[in-house]
């Protein structure tokens, strides 16, 4: 299966495939839970999705059935009679490719007059002189009876790429799962699963259960759009079993589909609406929207009504926005779309010039759109300041300052790149690069004081402790503790820690 994977779709995609999986572990073991052959399993339930039956060779079907060659003579016919000579040698090559005595190569050559190499249909558009209604009808019978023996073909191919990505993907997560168990490790998806395992199918699930009834009455869900399917299996086995013995407790579920932002740990803003839907029906629950916000102003909302209504992936349930401060000032501005250009002054690339490397810098031959993107975004700022009015706290005009700018960025990866060019353009900042309260100063000092606790001879970190203003020992204090060559009772102090000293 795996090389099949790599031969088929390279190992670029074919670890991006795997690694997907590994992330979706939860879900997989939550719908084969029970099964003693989990793989078989699963593929045994997609082959009667995709209505596969392996003993049947779509394209042998196809020219079994006498429509389809009725059919190429029809749309043939139609297609040469007041044709174009290009119509015409189309039509005569299409029930020539017709006579291929193999069939899998008959497939392809209908396949290659009726398809785009998009794998579209072709358009046949109608002369004057020939029946559009004739050649139309024929064109659209003959890609319906050729488009079920592709859409079989396609069943197959996908029923055969999942067989693939779970017989390896099962084997991936059983070599992670032994990993973590030899190193005595959990992650959060292991703790999902787990609780979720304890509430459905664990000898002490009714005892859980009965916990949770008598000891909660009510349950806030907030931010609920970020919640994925595990997470939800877990709630819904407390309140169902909590339904079953007429205990359960008030639930309040509080979210917007449009703020999900944790795709990357499985959230589903569509388990939104599901959810809605059994809670009205099991709970008698209300449903409230709340489309008046205090937070934007009017400008601000515009565009986030233009944004969704159009959304192409449904919020049907959307409602148009309004804001609670009517008169209050905002503007919307998007800037241009940048893309990577070549940079200027470059050699010509068919030329060959030797540079010393110690002197002179190699030249990129791309400025990514991402430094350009900073450098636009920073020369906007340093408009802002030189051009803008904004409404004071006294609501009156004034000069827009650095202050009043606060930058969202969707990951600090790449936060260098926007300091160096607010840097170029002397625009004073504040930022967190490293990207969390666990990178800062003071949480180091912490976090080597926690670790000196549970491991006294850790000496380094023992010696950071002192110096950090915990204690604020001076360097001298450490450079006395380093020099020691005794211990108070004239013990020598190889292999004695810090700590002892």
């Amino acid at each position: 299966a795996m090389q099949w994977l790599f031969a088929e779709y390279g190992l670029h995609n074919a670890r991006a495939l795997l690694k997907s999986f590994v992330k979706k572990r939860a879900e997989w073991w939550a719908y084969t839970s029970g099964e003693k052959n989990p793989v078989d399993y699963a593929v045994q339930q997609l082959r009667a999705e995709f209505g596969v039956d392996e003993e049947i060779d779509p394209i042998a079907e196809l020219f079994a059935d006498d429509s389809l060659q009725k059919a190429i003579d029809d749309f043939a016919h139609a297609l040469a009679t007041g044709g174009t000579d290009k119509q015409r040698t189309d039509a005569d090559a299409l029930q020539a490719a017709s006579s291929w005595a193999d069939q899998q190569q008959r497939y392809q050559e209908i396949t290659l007059y009726l398809y785009t190499n998009k794998d579209e249909p072709r358009i046949f558009k109608p002369t004057k002189k020939q029946d559009a209604a004739q050649l139309k009808s024929a064109h659209e019978v003959l890609l319906h009876i050729m488009q079920v023996a592709r859409d079989a073909l396609s069943a197959r191919a996908l029923l055969r790429l999942n067989e693939a990505l779970l017989r390896c993907g099962a084997a991936l997560l059983q070599h992670y799962q032994n990993l973590k168990h030899r190193q005595q490790q959990i992650d959060f998806v292991d703790v999902e699963w787990q609780a979720c395992h304890l509430l459905q199918h664990s000898p002490f699930a009714e005892y859980m259960q009965y916990k949770l009834d008598s000891r909660y009455r009510h349950v806030l869900l907030d931010e609920f759009q970020d919640t994925n399917p595990v997470q939800w299996q877990i709630l819904q086995a407390w309140f169902a079993a909590a339904e079953a013995v007429d205990s359960r407790p008030t639930v309040f579920v509080v979210g917007d589909p449009k703020q999900s932002i944790y795709r990357f740990r499985r959230a589903d803003a569509r388990l939104f609406g599901e959810v809605s839907a059994w809670l009205q029906q099991k709970f008698d629950a209300h449903y409230l929207s709340q489309n008046v916000t205090r937070r934007n102003a009017p400008a601000i909302l515009q565009v986030v009504n233009k944004v969704f209504e159009q959304h192409p992936n449904g919020f049907n349930s959307f409602e148009i926005h309004h804001a609670h401060h009517a008169d209050l000032v905002g503007y919307v501005v998007a800037l241009p779309l940048l893309k990577a250009v070549a940079a200027e002054n470059l050699a010509d690339e068919n030329s060959v010039l030797l540079r010393n490397p110690l002197l002179t810098p190699r030249a990129e031959k791309m400025e990514s759109a991402r430094t350009l993107e900073a450098q636009q975004f920073s020369e906007k700022i340093a408009d802002i300041i030189v051009h803008w009015q904004v409404q004071g706290a006294d609501g009156m005009p004034r000069r827009a300052a650095y202050s009043d700018i606060m930058v969202l960025v969707r990951k600090r990866s790449h936060l260098k790149i926007y300091e160096r060019a607010l840097r170029q353009h002397h625009i004073p900042f504040l930022t967190s690069r490293r990207g969390g309260l666990l990178d800062t100063l003071e949480a180091e000092d912490i976090q080597a004081l926690l670790t000196f606790l549970i491991t006294p001879f850790a000496n380094l970190e023992l010696a950071q402790t002192l110096r950090s203003p915990i204690f604020s020992c001076a360097d001298e204090d450490l450079m006395q503790l380093a020099a020691m060559q005794f211990t108070p009772g004239e013990i020598p102090i190889k292999n004695v820690s810090w700590w002892q000293r």
